[in-house]
C-alpha cells in the first residue's frame, strides 16, 4: 500500500497476534474481499498477427462472491461469513483505511524531514535496532 520506502517511527510497537484486536490489515482485507469487485482472466490467446495477446475476462465479482459461487464452503461457514458481512459497512471500512494510511504517511514525512534537516534523525531507530526491538512472537 506504501511503495518504495520503509516506514520508521520513534516507537516500534511489537505486533500483536493476528486476531480481531489487530484490525489494521483486517480492515483492508475486509474492504477488498467483501466490497471491491474485480475481473478475473478467463483466457489469453496470441493474436493472429503475432503482436500481443487477446484477453478475455469474466464479469466483475468480489472475492466473497466467487467463493460462494464455487460452493467450496460448508453451509455453516457461508452463514458465518454472510453474518459477518452484514455487520460491515464498505464506506466505514474505506474511511478507516484512509485514516490509517494518512497517519502512516505523516509519520514517514516527519521522519524524512528530520533526516533531511539532520536534526533528530538519530533519535529514530536504525534497521538493526528496529529488528532487535520487534522480535515477533510466532503466529503473527
Amino acid at each position: 500500500m506504501i511503495p518504495y520506502s520503509r516506514v520508521r517511527t520513534q516507537v516500534q510497537r511489537p505486533v500483536e497476534p493476528r486476531h480481531r484486536s489487530c484490525r489494521g490489515g483486517d480492515e483492508w482485507s475486509d474492504f477488498r474481499n467483501f466490497f471491491c469487485p474485480c475481473k478475473m482472466l478467463v483466457s489469453k490467446e496470441k493474436r493472429g498477427d503475432g503482436k500481443g495477446y487477446k484477453c478475455k475476462y469474466d464479469s466483475p465479482r468480489t472475492p466473497f462472491q466467487r467463493v460462494v459461487d464455487e460452493h467450496v464452503l460448508s453451509p455453516e461457514q457461508e452463514a458465518a461469513l454472510r453474518a459477518y458481512m452484514s455487520g460491515l459497512s464498505g464506506m466505514e471500512l474505506y474511511r478507516r483505511v484512509r485514516k490509517r494510511l494518512r497517519k502512516i504517511r505523516r509519520m514517514q514525512e516527519s521522519y524524512n524531514a528530520a533526516k533531511r534537516s539532520g536534526q533528530g534523525a538519530s533519535s529514530y531507530p536504525t534497521t538493526s535496532q528496529t529488528l532487535q526491538r520487534t522480535q515477533h512472537p510466532k503466529g503473527c
